[in-house]
């Protein structure tokens, strides 16, 4: 009898045992399960903030390509005005002198002090 009750607590013991391993593992894959839960919530956020960037991102290169087009239109037409001013006074100019009436609206501003200079000089040599 003896080693019959030794039997029967061995496969009591077993089975608890076996049921402890089975409890432990499952609070495992519980902790495991948590973890990989809270790892995909996070991701998930990420990944809302990074689309969100994307679309902050993408819609300032819009802006930025819209003032980059807008600028070179303001250059042109910067450009056309200033030869249009350059070619009025280039041709009131040339209209001027052709009925010897001489003026310095053909010299440009950036060389009026030159000009003055040069013919300050040309002067002192006549007199």
């Amino acid at each position: 009898m003896n080693l019959k009750n030794k039997l029967e607590t061995i496969k009591e013991s077993y089975s608890t045992l076996q049921k402890a391993q089975i409890l432990h593992v499952t609070e495992g894959e519980f902790k495991l399960a948590m973890e990989v839960n809270n790892t995909q919530q996070a991701s998930n956020r990420t990944m809302r903030l990074v689309n969100k960037y994307s679309d902050t991102i993408r819609n300032h290169h819009e802006a930025l390509r819209r003032v980059g087009k807008l600028s070179v239109l303001i250059n042109n037409k910067l450009n056309a005005f200033m030869h249009a001013i350059e070619d009025h006074f280039l041709h009131i100019s040339i209209k001027d002198i052709l009925r010897g009436k001489l003026d310095l609206h053909f010299i440009h501003h950036s060389d009026i002090f030159i000009s003055f200079i040069c013919n300050r000089r040309l002067w002192n040599l006549w007199e």
